[in-house]
């Protein structure tokens, strides 16, 4: 049926951003942010609290709009597009900037990512109410194949080439896979 893949594939546009996003915390630390700078080693709580702060607030002002569910989630997937297409460009001249300005740059990037995802989910979970449980139910499948899709490109990544020889077009090819 059309309208339950629509609902499926829509769920996994909902998680998929995030956990690209975990799952490149090992290659900004390592690769981004060279292990042993300040830069490195708070980037991990810096996301998280980012996102989460981000998400919440988002999530409180979104409560208080109880209209135009539909175009809550065409809106959350373009700005999510948008993101990760900008990540997978920074991701290509990060040796043209300076850490903290990645650094920035990325925090920035979560944050937006963060709101987009929000505004997907609260609106494509008011749309699948009214069309029944099954369409929530889509919307939960496609959230569990976005958790194993980036797990499953990164271990094709890691395991098609040696780790100490990867390319920047390894990530780009990881980032760009969310976007599309």
């Amino acid at each position: 049926d059309a309208k339950y893949l629509t609902f499926l594939f829509i769920g996994i546009g909902l998680l998929s951003p995030w956990n690209c996003i975990l799952g490149a915390s090992q290659y900004f630390k390592h690769d981004v942010f060279l292990d042993n700078t300040l830069w490195s080693k708070i980037f991990a709580s810096s996301m998280m609290t980012v996102s989460t702060v981000s998400s919440t607030l988002f999530n409180i002002w979104l409560a208080k709009r109880q209209h135009s569910y539909s175009e809550r989630v065409v809106r959350g997937l373009i700005w999510e597009i948008i993101v990760f297409i900008i990540l997978g460009i920074l991701t290509l001249l990060k040796s043209w900037f300076s850490l903290p300005f990645i650094f920035i740059s990325i925090m920035v990037l979560v944050a937006i990512s963060s709101v987009a995802t929000a505004m997907t989910q609260n609106g494509i979970m008011a749309v699948a109410n009214v069309h029944g449980p099954v369409f929530s139910q889509a919307v939960m499948v496609g959230q569990a194949v976005a958790g194993v899709l980036p797990s499953v490109v990164l271990f094709i990544i890691s395991f098609s080439s040696d780790p100490s020889r990867q390319s920047t077009g390894g990530i780009l090819f990881y980032f760009l896979r969310t976007a599309a």
